[in-house]
Formats: C-alpha cells, sequence, structure tokens
C-alpha cells in the first residue's frame, strides 16, 4: 500500500477526497494511512503542512517509504472509509513563497561568492546562513534589488523529474543527495536544484523580499529575511508604527532620524539638568529631615519608586550629619550608622529582621535588602529601643 502524493500533482489543491487504507492507534492518538493526500509531510527543511481531514485538526505528519501517514486525534472512522482533505492554504502559500524565494536568494547570492551553508524556513521570517564572515551594507541592498527585480521579471518555475544520469544534464546549485529519482526545481534561466519542497509557479508569485537583520554564527554571516506574505505583515506592521510617531511627533517619516536626534539632544540636556536639581533638592531634604528629627535618629518612609533617593538621603544624612538613618521606599529599606558608632546595623537585622519579615544584608554600618511589614509605627519603636 501507498500513497498517491496529490501535492506534487498540484501544488495548488486545496481540498480533495481521500479513501483510509489503514489505521494505526499509538498514546499520540490514531494515525490514518490514506490512498492519496494533499498534505506535504515536510523535508528539506520545510515544515509539514497543517490543515483537517473530516474537520478534525491534522496534528502530525509522517513519511515512511512510499506512505504517508497523518496523526488526528479522535479520527473515528475506519480503514475503507471516505475521507475529506482540507489544508491551511494560506500557510501552505506561505511556504511556498517561503522555499522559492529562499532558491532565488541563494541563486542570485552566489553573484557575490555566497553559497548557502544551511536554510531555516520559519512560521515569520527565514534565516539563510551563508559562508562569508561579513557583507557590506551596500553589498546586501544591491542583493536584496537583484531578488526583487527577478521575482518581478514573472520567470516561471519548473519542476523536473529525473533518474541520477539524466540529472547529469542539469547544472544543479548544490550537489544532489544520494536519491535514484530526483526531483529537480528550475528557475528558468536562474537556478537548478534538488528538492522535494512545494514551489510557486512563476517568481511573481513570491511577491517581496526583505532583508531585516544580519548576525555572525560559527564564523558565517546569517541573514534573516522576511518573504512574500510575512513580507507585507512586516511593512503593514511598519506602516502602522510610522503612522502613530507622525501623529505623536507631527514629523513626516522621511525626518524621523533628524526629529529622533532632536529629541535625544533634549533628553540629555533634561537628564543633566535633573540630575542638578534632584541633588540639590535631596542635599535640602537630608538636611531638612535630620534637623526635625525628634529622636536620636532618621526614620522615613518615602513613595514607591523612590529607593534610589532612598539610599542617597541616608548616606547623606549619616555622612554629613552624623545621624543613624533608617530610610524605606516600596519594599526596600536602608540601614545606616555613622562609621565608628556603637550602633551595629547588622546586628540589629540579624536580631528583628525576621520580626519584620526583613531580607537582605550589609556590614555593621550599611545594611539594605526588602522589607514585608508595613508596621512602621513598630518598626520605628524596636529602633529606637535599640539605640538606647
Amino acid at each position: 500500500m501507498e500513497t498517491a502524493l496529490l501535492y506534487y500533482q498540484d501544488v495548488y489543491l486545496r481540498e480533495s477526497s481521500a479513501k483510509i487504507l489503514d489505521i494505526k492507534t499509538d498514546t499520540q492518538g490514531p494515525w490514518l494511512l490514506p490512498d492519496q493526500t494533499i498534505f506535504y509531510p515536510g523535508g528539506g527543511g520545510q515544515p509539514a503542512d497543517s490543515g483537517t481531514i473530516n474537520g478534525k485538526t491534522v496534528e502530525s505528519i509522517r513519511k515512511e517509504e512510499k506512505q504517508i501517514w497523518h496523526l488526528v486525534p479522535g479520527f473515528q472512522d475506519k480503514a475503507g472509509d471516505s475521507i475529506h482533505m482540507k489544508i491551511d492554504w494560506q500557510r501552505r502559500f506561505y511556504m511556498m513563497q517561503q522555499h522559492s524565494g529562499q532558491h532565488l536568494i541563494s541563486n542570485v547570492a552566489m553573484d557575490y561568492k555566497f553559497n548557502t551553508v544551511s536554510v531555516h524556513f520559519g512560521e515569520d521570517h527565514t534565516l539563510i546562513e551563508f559562508d562569508t564572515a561579513q557583507a557590506e551594507a551596500r553589498i546586501l541592498t544591491e542583493l536584496e534589488e537583484k531578488v526583487n527585480t527577478l521575482i518581478r521579471d514573472h520567470l516561471p518555475l519548473h519542476i523536473h523529474w529525473a533518474d541520477r544520469e539524466a540529472a547529469k544534464k542539469f547544472p544543479l546549485r548544490r550537489p544532489a543527495g544520494d536519491w535514484e529519482l530526483l526531483r529537480i526545481l528550475e528557475i528558468e534561466g536562474r537556478d537548478y536544484s534538488a528538492c522535494g519542497g512545494t514551489h510557486v509557479s512563476n517568481t511573481a508569485e513570491i511577491g517581496l523580499v526583505k532583508i531585516i537583520g544580519t548576525e555572525k554564527i560559527r564564523g558565517h554571516l546569517r541573514i534573516q529575511f522576511v518573504i512574500g506574505q510575512k513580507a507585507y505583515a512586516y511593512f503593514s506592521t511598519l506602516h502602522q508604527g510610522a503612522s502613530a510617531l507622525r501623529q505623536a511627533l507631527q514629523t513626516e517619516p522621511q525626518h524621523f532620524a533628524e526629529r529622533a536626534a532632536d529629541l535625544q539632544d533634549e533628553l540629555s540636556r533634561q537628564k543633566k539638568q535633573s540630575i542638578f536639581y534632584r541633588t540639590s533638592f535631596l542635599s535640602v531634604e537630608s538636611k531638612r529631615l535630620s534637623e526635625d528629627a525628634t529622636d536620636t535618629f532618621v526614620f522615613k518612609r518615602l513613595p514607591d519608586g523612590f529607593a534610589e533617593d532612598a539610599a542617597w538621603l541616608a548616606k547623606s544624612i549619616v555622612n554629613d550629619f552624623s545621624k543613624p538613618a533608617f530610610l524605606l521606599s516600596g519594599e526596600r529599606f536602608y540601614f545606616l550608622t555613622p562609621k565608628n558608632s556603637a550602633l551595629d546595623a547588622a546586628l540589629f537585622l540579624k536580631k528583628f529582621g525576621a520580626d519584620f519579615s526583613m531580607r537582605g544584608g550589609g556590614p555593621s554600618d550599611f545594611v539594605q535588602g526588602i522589607i514585608k511589614s508595613p508596621d512602621d509605627l513598630k518598626l520605628k519603636q524596636t529602633l529606637n529601643d535599640f539605640m538606647k
């Protein structure tokens, strides 16, 4: 028993009927063996198709010799019954665009002496690794433009079946695997590759190719592309972002870069001013807290989100006014004592940390950490007793 491969007979076939030849069940569920299938099982880096059989999701597909088995959890029909298959056409077509686009990219890359090392077809982008360590931005732009020009040229794609001897007449871009019968994809006038994947009928259907990133890996250059549907989705996302920025910045997209530079300069100036005024304020505040303290130490809770200021104030109170300081902000606490003081902040944390759900550490004159207790009055009283 073998399965007829309808996805090779008509790659654009979206639905089909079939007859169940056999069913096997394992821990994953029932696996169906149909007499024919439109489901591509995956291979050569291209993921398998997705879709339904009799309305139930096909979870997995595997190829065993000339048989294509389909995992359909919940399937209850039996061998001999007829079934209806339906693939996720949008995903299939994207895989066709992506795979055909990769062949075209790899072919054009050879014009620059870049040979393809590996390929990854993703759900959102394509990764192609080339045997070069780097490429100038100008070269990448030129490569991309060449690929898109060939897409617009509407070059036909042809499929050739050939045995090993007949395959010798085709100038394959890469040596073929050890197969008796080869399926060769030709991009007319450009490329010949042994490939078992699904492909569009002409380059125009690839739609568009865009480079969106590069990285070095294993001494090679890996380039990230968006192809076909995902390229259009990418530009749609960019357009939405650009429209929002245009409205927010009151600036046309072609001036975004200079507007961003202006904003960065302004932000830098504001940060410098903020540091100046913040430092001045905290100096005054540390003096006020020290002078207004009714105890021999300063105890103060700052608003949430001011932990950095609490630490700065505590240090200033101790260093400039020689007073112990216990300051809090949110769940952060800072307990500092003057150097050479008999007060031991670390000892306080050791003795009373559990009572106030405090976790932290530090030397005898500076402990900090997390505090969960909300009872500031009890904490202040405990500090007062400890310092007597």
